[in-house]
This record gives C-alpha cells, structure tokens and sequence, in this order.
C-alpha cells in the first residue's frame, strides 16, 4: 500500500489544500484537506474537507453531494482532477474535446 501528498497553491501562491492519496483495501482513497494556513480559522486548519474512493467501479464520496455550494463543487474538482491525472489507463488520461455549438439565431 502507498501513500502520496499533495499541496494545493492558489493563484497568489497560498498553500491552502492538502490531497492524501492512498492505496486501501476498498480502492483508492483521495483526501482533500484544509492547509495549516493563516487564511484559515485555527480550529479548520488541517479539517479534512472531503474524500472519495475509486473502487474501479466508480467513486463513493464522503457525504453526500445532492446540492454544492460553490466550496464543496471546488473541492470534487480537485479531487477528480488529481484523480484523473494520477490515472494509468491512456484511454482516460486523454482530453475530450468540448466545442462550443455557435447558434445563428436571424432577425
């Protein structure tokens, strides 16, 4: 079994996230935690925020996400897009390609 980390930065360079990614016996667990920051409140500093675990049939959060607020849709996508960077299968490593449709709506 293996553990990796990793730091989150925002775009001014703030350490604010930790990931912990680690090998389980239920599949691969990604854990999404608050930094030790000053951005933070003392007691969040290090409060786990949200996890999930791939089980090669899919990915079961830690609560459940009916409605997002715009922290936890924050907190899903950094979690799948390590995910999906950290996967081995070339099929999923490649990107789609989304394409704007241009409608043409005349007057």
């Amino acid at each position: 079994m293996s553990i990796k980390k990793f730091m989150v930065f925002d775009q001014e360079n703030v350490h604010e996230y930790n990931i912990v990614v680690e090998e389980t016996d239920k599949g691969v667990e990604y854990s999404l935690f608050m930094s030790e920051s000053d951005q933070w409140n003392e007691h969040a500093k290090g409060d786990l925020v949200l996890s999930m675990i791939n089980d090669g049939d899919g990915v079961i959060f830690s609560k459940k996400l009916k409605k997002l607020d715009y922290g936890d849709l924050f907190a899903v996508r950094l979690l799948l897009n390590l995910e999906n960077f950290m996967d081995e299968n070339p099929r999923n490593q490649e990107k789609s390609k989304i394409v704007e449709e241009k409608i043409v709506v005349e007057l």
